[in-house]
């Protein structure tokens, strides 16, 4: 399989800030737009929600797990977790 050449333009703070989260997570610029490619041709749609005018930013299910103190959600996966691993103690 012969690779080719991608050119895109970006602001280059974001650019920065992005190359720092996914250097974190383990990768780069180039393996994240290959993984986004990957995923739009598995899934034959755009692999993350579009909305107009969101209301607020939606936070990562981590966050939002360690921020809910312990017996303060309905879901009982979380507090399965919560329990088994002694979070939120």
């Amino acid at each position: 399989m012969a690779n080719t050449f991608l050119q895109v333009r970006v602001d280059e703070k974001d650019k920065e800030k992005a190359s720092a989260i996914l250097e974190d997570l383990g990768t780069n610029l180039s393996g994240a737009v290959n993984m986004m490619i990957k995923q739009i041709i598995i899934t034959e749609s755009i692999p993350f929600d579009i909305k107009k005018n969101p209301t607020e930013t939606p936070r990562s299910a981590s966050a939002a797990f360690m921020d809910t103190p312990r017996g303060e959600t309905d879901d009982p996966v979380i507090e399965g977790i919560r329990e088994e691993y002694e979070w939120g103690k």
